[in-house]
C-alpha cells in the first residue's frame, strides 16, 4: 500500500511503518550502512521531522518569547499523550521519540510514524501554520 506525499508522488514509508521487520533491515534493503540507518529509507522523513521541531521552536520564541516556547511544550506534550491513549505500541515508533526529545533506539524501533491523524509530522506541521497565523 503507498500513500500520495503532499506533492503528489507515491510514498509508502506510513504504509512500510505497519510491517513488522526491523529498521536495520530496511536501511540494509535500502542499500545503506546499518550503522547509521537515520540516513536510509526513512532518512529525508526523519530530518524533516527534526528540521519541523527546530524551526517551530525557533518560531515561537521569535514570535512569542518564552510563551511561545512554552505553548509549543503544552501541545506538544498533549499530543504525546493522546497518541499513548490511542497507539498501545508507542514506544516503537521513531516519530514518537522525537516527539517528547527521548533517545531513539534505531535497532529496536520497527515503525516511522503513525498514520493520520497520529502522525507527528503532520501535526507539526499543523501546529506550524498555527504559529505562523498567530
Amino acid at each position: 500500500m503507498s500513500f500520495r506525499n503532499r506533492q503528489g508522488e507515491a510514498d509508502d514509508i506510513h504504509a512500510s511503518s505497519l510491517e513488522k521487520t526491523s529498521i536495520n533491515e530496511r536501511v540494509s534493503s535500502a542499500g545503506a550502512q546499518t550503522e547509521e540507518p537515520e540516513k536510509g529509507r526513512w532518512g529525508r522523513h526523519i530530518k524533516n521531522i527534526e528540521d519541523l521541531v527546530q524551526s517551530l521552536e525557533k518560531k515561537a520564541n521569535k514570535k512569542m518569547g518564552t510563551d511561545g516556547c512554552l505553548w509549543v511544550h503544552e501541545r506538544l506534550a498533549a499530543f504525546a499523550l493522546e497518541i499513548r491513549q490511542n497507539h498501545s505500541d508507542y514506544r516503537e515508533y521513531i516519530a514518537y521519540h522525537m516527539l517528547i526529545y527521548s533517545t531513539v533506539n534505531y535497532d529496536s524501533m520497527t515503525k516511522l510514524d503513525f498514520l493520520e491523524p497520529h502522525s507527528v509530522e503532520f501535526f507539526l506541521e499543523k501546529i506550524t501554520k498555527e504559529l505562523d497565523e498567530k
